[in-house]
């Protein structure tokens, strides 16, 4: 929101949608950061916890912040690495999270400090976070959680720190509009190349993508590892052009 009459359409528009949620008198208010977004991946266990990735996930623009990217390793420095690590490893302590994953997701202000956006004691991204992280480190994530959910010391834990030996990432497959799906046109020729590792497609022809505000999902995922965060970068730039979704 930019100003307050904005503001007081959107709670109006929430509460119309949040009707058969039951009655509610809060409203939580953020402030916007407009920097570059990031997705940190990490474990914890017997109160200890170990970062296992940092990504980029562009920089979704308002007023819907439609996700497209999410990219392994950050493409930052090791300062704004070792920021971004500290306030995660706060955010645990201060929620108690001990014991299993978490998927926190933060954007840099524009003097470059962290600030989080949301944090979940989970896997991120309905487990795509846990095939980035294997691509990207080679650390087998699903093991890891249930290693912890068994009582049993997750192995990250056997190593000071975790490192990225190859890039992976995943295109988000935008919508660019609205309406009943004919074609996702370019996912069999994009499942060729050898860099994919998997295209998980969540929409279908026939099905009925709405116009924004309301959010129908995203009709697919491209998910791919490189020798390099330029390979993977150019990757993607390339899917820009590949992919589309052909509305009827």
């Amino acid at each position: 929101m930019v100003d307050h009459d904005e503001l007081a359409h959107a709670i109006v528009r929430s509460a119309a949608a949040m009707t058969d949620l039951g009655p509610s008198t809060e409203v939580v208010v953020e402030e916007f950061i407009a920097g570059p977004e990031f997705a940190v991946e990490a474990m914890t266990f017997a109160g200890a916890s170990r970062i296992l990735s940092i990504g980029y996930k562009g920089q979704p623009q308002g007023p819907f912040f439609e996700e497209s990217i999410y990219q392994i390793p950050s493409g930052l420095d090791l300062k704004r690495e070792n920021d971004i690590r500290r306030v995660v490893l706060e955010a645990h302590r201060a929620l108690d999270i001990d014991s299993g994953p978490t998927h926190t997701e933060l954007r840099l202000d524009a003097d470059g400090t962290p600030h989080i956006l949301e944090i979940g004691a989970r896997i991120g991204g309905s487990g795509v976070s846990a095939a980035l992280v294997s691509a990207a480190t080679g650390i087998d994530f699903f093991a890891e959680v249930l290693a912890a959910a068994t009582g049993r010391r997750p192995s990250v834990f056997d190593h000071e720190t975790t490192s990225v030996v190859q890039a992976a990432g995943n295109y988000i497959v935008p919508c660019r509009g609205s309406g009943v799906i004919q074609e996702i046109r370019g996912l069999d020729m994009v499942s060729q190349r050898s860099a994919v590792l998997d295209i998980v497609q969540m929409m279908w022809p026939g099905e009925v993508i709405l116009p924004y505000p309301a959010f129908s999902g995203y009709p697919a995922f491209v998910l791919s590892a490189h020798a390099d965060l330029g390979e993977l970068r150019d990757f993607h730039h390339q899917l820009d052009a590949d992919i589309s979704v052909v509305y009827a």
